[in-house]
């Protein structure tokens, strides 16, 4: 899995690591956001978001 996360803000972004790792996913390990690449952008499609994330996941073909 692979997460991109777009942000407006570095500094908001940077004192709200601990909120946004609570909500993501542990499959893999500890949660943490400094492991997803991250983009300081100018805009977002949804004018109130302050964060945009982009997933891509594999799901592997079942053996057999």
């Amino acid at each position: 899995m692979r997460l991109t996360w777009y942000v407006l803000d570095r500094k908001e972004y940077l004192a709200s690591l601990q909120e946004l790792g609570a909500g993501l996913p542990r499959a893999d390990g500890p949660a943490t956001t400094r492991r997803w690449p991250w983009w300081q952008v100018s805009g977002l499609v949804e004018d109130a978001a302050r964060l945009e994330i982009e997933a891509t996941a594999v799901i592997p073909e079942e053996a057999g």
